[in-house]
């Protein structure tokens, strides 16, 4: 559906009075000292879902994802060498996360194909232990780091099942992947550092993407907590906040992708800040409704697993 300018700008000053008056309410609530005990998550299994559109919406992709062949999700952008067409472990993380979440939504038991699923990444872990081809020592590679939604499917995966084995698989893609980037951001979109020590390989469609690591590193945190990934949340944050969306062209990805928005509402539930999410959030709509809908020609092509043999170049 079309949206005028004059809409769109509607809702963006609305949003951002929202935001605004929330934020000021949060830092008040704040000041007096009172606990923010109510923040509270609800867990799937604590809500039963009545009949409704919702309920529906929810089953209908329940049994979406049940059709799928496990050979699909496992080939479909899928390669073990170096492609601007492919995504390791982005299929594969969607399809877990997803299963997992409508599975638990609509109690449901764990859905066969997901069983086998599972059972396969064992068998595909590159020489690092993670998926796809092995990243450069810096981690500088949009499309190989499609592997952070491999880790948001492992970390929803382990919280249901306690699986041994999904956890140590995302044990080692926070260890290889997740804490070894952090220098690489410095150097990403709107960088903080230009001596030319790291050099981004950058995807040729959605633009500053990358940011959506925020997600698994904050899905993650109460998994593998420790000091070093605490402060490289709050850097990445940090880093994002200051990405200008409408100057860089950024894509849905980096906008209103739910890799942003849950990786703040997860910081949120480990704070208790309000104040944070109002702005955060708020921002990132900014950003979104700023950005022109055709800024990436991904919006407008598909992803063909036989087109994953095309080699990229290194970018600046």
């Amino acid at each position: 559906m079309a949206v005028s300018r004059s809409f769109r700008g509607l809702i963006c000053l609305a949003v951002a009075s929202l935001a605004l008056r929330t934020s000021d309410v949060a830092v008040a609530w704040e000041a007096t000292k009172h606990p923010l005990g109510d923040v509270r998550v609800i867990e799937f299994e604590d809500v039963v879902p009545g009949p409704g559109l919702l309920q529906k919406r929810a089953r209908y992709t329940y049994d979406l994802y049940r059709s799928y062949t496990p050979q699909h999700v496992l080939t479909l952008n899928y390669s073990t060498e170096p492609s601007d067409h492919a995504f390791p472990g982005d299929t594969i993380g969607r399809f877990i996360m997803s299963a997992t979440l409508l599975s638990r939504a609509l109690h449901q038991p764990e859905p066969d194909n997901l069983k086998e699923v599972m059972a396969t990444p064992p068998l595909m872990l590159n020489t690092e232990g993670y998926l796809g081809w092995v990243l450069p020592k810096d981690r500088a590679d949009e499309t190989g780091l499609a592997n952070y939604q491999w880790s948001n499917g492992l970390t929803e995966y382990y919280l249901w099942t306690k699986s041994e084995t999904a956890l140590n698989m995302n044990r080692t893609v926070f260890s290889e992947i997740i804490l070894p980037v952090k220098d690489a951001y410095y150097y990403y979109y709107s960088p903080e550092r230009n001596d030319g020590k790291i050099q981004w390989v950058h995807c040729t469609g959605d633009v500053a993407q990358a940011f959506g690591i925020i997600d698994p590193a904050t899905r993650g945190y109460p998994l593998f907590p420790s000091s070093e990934l605490k402060s490289e949340i709050g850097e990445l944050i940090r880093l994002y906040t200051k990405l200008d969306h409408t100057k860089v062209k950024a894509q849905v990805h980096a906008t209103l992708n739910s890799s942003n928005r849950s990786g703040a509402l997860h910081r949120c539930t480990r704070t208790g800040s309000r104040a944070f999410i109002a702005t955060f959030m708020g921002r990132c709509f900014l950003g979104w409704i700023r950005t022109p809908r055709n800024s990436s020609p991904n919006m407008r092509s598909s992803r063909r697993p036989e087109t994953a043999a095309t080699v990229r170049q290194p970018t600046t």
